[in-house]
């Protein structure tokens, strides 16, 4: 007992604490993602534009002066870690609205996981 109280007494005392600080943050990423989209960042005409996005905004102090800041750093997910990856944006979508469920997000999530689904059967 080096800090003064039993195991079961600092769960007593910080498990609620952290439950609901958890919540928050799932709360938190699931309406970053509401407000944001899933950008389809395997497309390489939105590559392109990120790649001059950054090159338009660079500041002369920045460390990287790559011709391709962002196409030439992505490494796509393999399928199976993308697909957990969306089945927990799902759960944080829904989590986080109290009202009917962010259709529009959630068909776009659904198409993706079709099109990894369809990929790793072949």
């Amino acid at each position: 007992m080096p800090l003064g109280v039993t195991a079961a007494e600092a769960r007593e005392r910080w498990e609620p604490i952290v439950a609901q600080w958890e919540t928050d943050l799932e709360a938190e990423r699931a309406a970053s993602l509401a407000r944001t989209s899933l950008l389809p960042v395997d497309s390489p005409a939105t590559a392109v534009e990120l790649d001059d996005w950054v090159r338009r905004h660079r500041e002369p102090a920045d460390f990287d002066d790559h011709p391709h800041p962002v196409s030439g750093q992505l490494q796509r997910m393999d399928p199976l870690r993308e697909l957990l990856h969306l089945a927990g944006t799902r759960r944080a979508l829904l989590a986080a609205h109290d009202g009917p469920p962010p259709t529009a997000l959630l068909a776009r999530i659904a198409d993706r996981e079709r099109a990894l689904i369809a990929a790793l059967q072949v």
